[in-house]
């Protein structure tokens, strides 16, 4: 396992398609975004595909609509999506 410090701003490169930004640091809570190709699915490991309730889909990645363009403008021209 790679373990990295981070500050709010500051990004990781992951094989040069997906970006992950640390957005916001409050106590023990991290807030991130991660701009990725769309078909590239991310989900949170305790919502893992097996473990999903029947009838349920997962999503792309953003609830909002919103969310994507925030994101986007936080991390500038890498953004895919």
């Amino acid at each position: 396992m790679l373990v990295l410090s981070r500050k709010v701003g500051e990004k990781i490169v992951v094989d040069d398609n997906v970006t992950i930004v640390i957005n916001r640091i409050s106590g023990q809570r991290v807030s991130i975004g991660i701009v990725a190709p769309r078909g590239m699915r991310i989900v949170r490991s305790e919502l893992s595909p097996r473990e999903q309730p029947a009838g349920r889909q997962l999503d792309d990645g953003f609830s909002d609509p919103t969310d994507a363009s925030i994101l986007s403008a936080n991390v500038g021209t890498d953004a895919t999506r």
